[in-house]
């Protein structure tokens, strides 16, 4: 963002869906006192970001031109936005370039991919890292939630395939593969290219974004750290697995 853009507040904040994953954004959200109209495909009562605030239950057409026609905005303040975006993207484009082979990397490159029909994002890192690149992906993006996040992972991503009949990838973590490794055995009734990338940094550090991280006896708890061995375990499942160290080692991978 640019000067104190982050820091104004709004007339009205209209949001589509469930909150946003970067957590600057969703912050901003919480922020604003305006009126608050989030449309979604059914009706919700209760938000985490807000009190109170209008619900509009799957708008038409005309629903949605009526509301656009009422919202005449200050062209000046939308301009502002619209730099800032084109700001990040700018950096997110240096980033991208001069980084090291990582988790970020990794993700950049299976977002933009244009091997896949449809890219299943998992819960905690992965979701958060692919956020970060998916504004340039063309691919069909899709996220899973179970109850604690990332339960039934794999379970989903294999269902999706079966039932889509397309093309399809998972970015996971580590700790969600693990969490739902029994689902592996229903691969075998896959007939569509499917593959799924696990980003394994031995552990969950979703936590490593929260204050509570600050507190050094309870690391070892939260980040579940772990030394299994992903070929192994695919290999009991009959799944062919590529170990990756750079971007071009992941995409001879894809290829195959």
């Amino acid at each position: 963002m640019q000067g104190n853009l982050g820091q104004e507040s709004c007339d009205v904040l209209i949001r589509i869906g469930a909150a946003p994953i970067n957590r600057p954004l969703y912050e901003y959200c919480a922020r604003q006192n305006c009126p608050i109209i989030r449309i979604d495909n059914y009706e919700v009562r209760k938000d985490f970001l807000h009190e109170q605030f209008f619900c509009l239950n799957q708008p038409d057409a005309a629903c949605l031109t009526s509301l656009g026609h009422a919202c005449n905005g200050n062209e000046a303040w939308l301009q502002q936005w619209l730099n800032a975006e084109a700001n990040c993207l700018e950096k997110i484009n240096v980033f991208q370039e001069q980084t090291e082979w990582g988790e970020c990397s990794a993700a950049a490159s299976i977002v933009q991919h244009q091997a896949f029909e449809q890219l299943q994002l998992a819960n905690s890192m992965a979701i958060r890292h692919a956020n970060i690149f998916c504004s340039a992906s063309k691919t069909e993006i899709i996220s899973h939630r179970g109850v604690n996040g990332i339960d039934g992972t794999l379970g989903s991503f294999i269902g999706l395939n079966l039932a889509s009949q397309k093309n399809s990838a998972l970015l996971c973590g580590d700790i969600a593969f693990f969490h739902d490794t029994p689902a592996l055995h229903a691969a075998k009734y896959i007939h569509h290219p499917a593959i799924i990338v696990v980003l394994n940094n031995h552990g969950g550090h979703i936590f490593d974004l929260l204050p509570i991280a600050n507190e050094t006896d309870i690391t070892d708890l939260l980040h579940t750290a772990q030394d299994c061995n992903i070929t192994d375990l695919a290999k009991a499942f009959h799944i062919h697995t590529s170990q990756c160290s750079s971007v071009a080692e992941l995409d001879r991978a894809i290829a195959e």
